[in-house]
């Protein structure tokens, strides 16, 4: 038991020595820790109130006292941004989470043991993957009616076939494996062969998808409350501040320069860490870097430069 306890601890450092050896690894998980606690201390680091009403402060360009101006009712948009970043993290936990476990557990039935059933589910799935994401993300949003809850529920039901369709072609693959074969000689049911050897072999691939998903599940839910469809007001949200925006872009450019800025910044943070992260779990650089020791070996680099 210790010595697996000493290989998962190996495989643990060797993952973050791939990551932090990269420096957009460094800087996607960067923006990535920066949100969260954004999200988690927003009224500590607000300026003011993200509701509170102020006409005779209207569409202020940023100064000391609203570090990025007012909106056309006089809220602070820096507070608002802040704010904002809760729906954000929100929607991606929300969304990717659902997508997760319900594509896992369809991916799983599907892709072991297989046959005809298997095959009956994924054509099931096949059906929504046909459908182009954010039309049917739209499609589904209209139909429930436009709010918070419902958003989520629209965009995880677009999510889940994309997890499915992995889950189940890493079944197939894994399913063929010695240990699985075995566990079959030894009685094991179906649900502990899933759980114990196929599932744990796919999550490499699922947690990469996932990283990579969260930066989509709120560029998406952006989208949906530009256009009405999301979180309604007075609710802090970048994609409906950006919406309420494009009718002052010719005299107050920063209510939609800085959402954007928010969104941009969190979607490429996530992919930065996601692709960093995808890198760290290939076996075949694993393998190649397996025995170095733990460094910056781009400081180096920088450092030569200067």
């Amino acid at each position: 038991m210790e010595e697996i306890w000493k290989l998962r601890l190996t495989e643990t450092k060797r993952t973050v020595r791939i990551i932090f050896d990269s420096p957009l690894g460094i800087i996607g998980a960067a923006i990535v820790l920066i949100v969260l606690l954004m999200a988690i201390f927003a009224p500590e680091l607000s300026t003011h109130d993200p509701y509170e009403l102020n006409i005779s402060e209207r569409l202020k360009p940023p100064n000391l006292d609203h570090w990025f101006g007012t909106d056309q009712v006089g809220r602070d948009i820096y507070t608002r941004i802040i704010y904002g970043s809760r729906y954000s993290i929100a929607a991606g936990i929300i969304v990717v989470g659902i997508g997760l476990i319900v594509g896992s557990f369809v991916g799983l039935i599907a892709g072991y043991p297989g046959g005809k059933s298997g095959e009956w589910i994924m054509r099931v799935t096949d059906i929504f993957l046909a459908f182009p994401t954010l039309v049917l993300a739209l499609a589904l949003v209209s139909t429930l009616g436009p709010s918070f809850v419902n958003a989520m529920i629209a965009i995880s039901i677009v999510y889940w076939p994309k997890y499915a369709r992995l889950v189940y072609g890493q079944a197939l693959s894994i399913k063929e494996n010695d240990y699985v074969k075995f566990g079959e000689l030894l009685g094991e049911g179906k649900t502990k062969i899933r759980i114990r050897h196929i599932y744990p072999n796919t999550l490499s691939a699922v947690i990469v998808q996932a990283t990579l998903d969260f930066g989509d599940a709120i560029l998406y839910f952006a989208a949906l409350s530009f256009l009405g469809l999301g979180s309604q007001p007075p609710a802090a949200n970048w994609g409906s501040m950006i919406s309420f925006a494009q009718n002052y872009m010719m005299i107050a450019w920063w209510m939609a320069i800085f959402p954007g800025l928010a969104i941009f910044i969190v979607v490429l943070g996530f992919n930065l860490l996601g692709d960093s992260l995808r890198d760290s779990l290939d076996p075949q650089l694993r393998r190649l870097k397996a025995f170095k020791p733990i460094r910056f070996t781009w400081l180096g680099k920088f450092r030569k430069l200067i």
